[in-house]
C-alpha cells in the first residue's frame, strides 16, 4: 500500500497542473499570489549520498516569482507512524540539493534560490511530528539562541482537512484527496465529479495518470 500510494502521487505531483492546484488551494502564503506557473518545471538532482539517499517521492520543481528563481520542494510521506525528525531530514535535503546546485552550475553564484519544502502526509494517523527544527535542539545556554538554526517546512496533512471543505473546491488536488477520504459507497460519486473535471482542459497524460489512480484506489478498497 505505501509503496503504491509513494509511486502513484509522484506520478501525479510529476505533473505542473497538480503542483498548480496543490499550491493555490493548500498552501496559505502569500509568495504564491507572486508564482508565474507558467515558468514551473521539474528538477532532476544528480547527488545521492551514502547518509542520505533520494527518497522515490521526493519532488523537486523550479519555478518563477517576480521574474526570481525558487524552488519548491515536496516530499510525499504515506505512513502510520511520525518520523520525529522529518525537519531535519528536509533540512538535510535542501542543503544537499545548495550544494549540488552550487557543483553544477557554470556561472557564478553569489545567492542561493529560496525553496520551499512541503510535507505531503497522506497517512492514517494524525502527523504531530515538529515542524521547526529549533524544536528538535535543548534548550541553549544564555546567549546561544541567535545561533541556532531556523528553519521549518510547511505540512499538508490529508487526514486534517474539512472534507466539505474539499468538496467545494474546484480542484484537482481537493478532489484527489476527497477520493482518498472517500467511504467505498461515496467512491463511485467522488470519482465521477473527478473524471468530469479531468475533461476540462487537463493534459492527456496527466488524465491518463489519473484514470490509472482511480482504477488503483478501487481494486485495494
Amino acid at each position: 500500500m505505501n509503496k503504491f500510494h509513494d509511486r502513484g502521487y509522484k506520478k501525479l505531483f510529476s505533473h505542473p497542473r497538480m503542483v498548480e492546484d496543490l499550491l493555490k488551494a493548500f498552501v496559505k502564503v502569500d509568495f504564491v499570489q507572486d508564482i508565474d506557473f507558467s515558468t514551473l518545471s521539474r528538477t532532476h538532482s544528480t547527488f545521492i549520498t551514502k547518509e542520505f539517499k533520494q527518497r522515490e517521492a521526493d519532488i523537486i520543481w523550479q519555478v518563477h516569482f517576480r521574474d526570481k528563481p525558487a524552488y519548491i520542494y515536496i516530499l510525499i510521506e504515506f505512513q502510520s507512524s511520525n518520523d520525529n525528525f522529518m525537519a531535519l531530514r528536509m533540512l538535510t535535503y535542501i542543503l544537499l540539493f545548495y550544494q549540488d546546485l552550487l557543483k553544477n552550475k557554470t556561472d557564478e553564484i553569489k545567492t542561493l534560490p529560496p525553496v520551499f519544502p512541503i510535507l505531503l502526509h497522506s497517512g492514517l494517523d494524525k502527523w504531530n511530528a515538529p515542524e521547526e527544527i529549533s524544536e528538535l535542539i535543548d534548550t541553549p545556554p544564555r546567549g546561544m539562541n541567535p545561533f541556532i538554526p531556523s528553519f521549518r517546512y510547511y505540512k499538508i496533512s490529508e487526514n486534517q482537512l474539512n472534507r466539505r471543505e474539499l468538496d467545494k473546491l474546484d480542484n484537482l488536488v481537493a478532489k484527489l484527496f476527497s477520493l482518498e477520504m472517500s467511504s467505498l459507497t461515496e467512491m463511485a460519486e467522488v470519482a465521477t465529479e473527478l473524471l468530469k473535471m479531468l475533461k476540462n482542459n487537463v493534459p492527456r497524460e496527466l488524465q491518463k495518470d489519473f484514470g490509472l489512480w482511480i482504477r488503483n484506489i478501487f481494486s485495494i478498497r
